[in-house]
């Protein structure tokens, strides 16, 4: 597997297990009665870049709403 800048840049089977596993944890939270915020990071580590998603739960009247 190639290094991919950010998630944007990833192969498409990459990107295609990261939107099962997004899929998954919004079908958990919803179990729950919650909503997920999804929040991609990408900063510079020792010359190269490097992706990283912030998986955030909230209750579902947030969601739409929420501030970044």
């Amino acid at each position: 597997m190639k290094h991919a800048e950010s998630f944007v840049t990833c192969e498409d089977e990459v990107w295609d297990e990261v939107k099962r596993f997004r899929t998954a944890l919004t079908l958990m939270y919803a179990k729950e009665g919650k909503s997920v915020l999804f929040c991609e990071t990408v900063l510079a580590t020792k010359g190269l870049w490097q992706a990283r998603m912030d998986i955030i739960p909230v209750p579902k009247h947030v969601e739409q709403d929420a501030p970044l």
